[in-house]
């Protein structure tokens, strides 16, 4: 596929995606960007889907994930949303967040998903 026919995609699949957005969603994409913890657990609380995706298709975890935003993200994990989830557009397309926060040096968080399934009994270390 041709560069333009790319962009011709992305620029329309991006059009879609901004029609598509609430209010809320952009409180709460914009709390997990900035480590408003607050927001984030209180709207999680009233039923919003912590598997929603952003104008980018972009999960509030892989946000979290690449901002460093530790708090956010133990709120995020908690509440269920998917280490696995990817990024569908921008510099790190098809990345998961665990790939995102290595790559900016977020390296607790890289571990913590382990660490937390590990308490909630869901992942058994072994000894070699």
């Amino acid at each position: 596929m041709n560069s333009a026919k790319r962009l011709l995609i992305i620029v329309i699949t991006s059009i879609i995606l901004l029609k598509l957005v609430s209010a809320d969603d952009l409180t709460f994409f914009s709390a997990a960007r900035v480590g408003d913890v607050e927001t984030v657990l209180s709207m999680l609380k009233n039923g919003f889907d912590v598997h929603s995706v952003d104008q980018k298709g972009n999960s509030a975890l892989i946000i979290a994930s690449g901002r460093g935003r530790v708090e956010v993200l133990k709120v995020l994990l908690t509440y269920g949303s998917d280490v696995e989830s990817i990024t569908r557009l921008g510099l790190f397309q098809g990345k998961s967040a665990l790939m995102w926060a290595s790559s900016q040096g977020n390296i607790f968080i890289v571990f913590y998903p382990f660490i937390l399934k590990y308490f909630q009994g869901g992942l058994r270390l072994y000894r070699c």
